[in-house]
């Protein structure tokens, strides 16, 4: 599988996984949002762990990994 259709199928079953369960990715987007407001920064940070967390927490066929986190 190269690189355009492993994002092809990614793409694909995401656009199913919220079609299905919208408020799964409205959750997380309200978390990533509300803790914005309530003084931290993210710096996109705090969204790429949330959505690396939720790619591995509902999408059980992919894997993410923070670069962050492991540098």
């Amino acid at each position: 599988m190269n690189h355009q259709t492993a994002y092809q199928d990614f793409t694909a079953r995401f656009k199913l996984l919220i079609s299905k369960n919208p408020h799964l990715i409205t959750t997380t987007l309200s978390n990533i949002f509300t803790m914005r407001l309530i003084g931290n920064k993210t710096h996109g940070d705090l969204a790429e762990i949330a959505i690396a967390e939720f790619i591995n927490q509902y999408m059980y066929d992919f894997k993410s990994v923070h670069a962050g986190k492991d540098l």
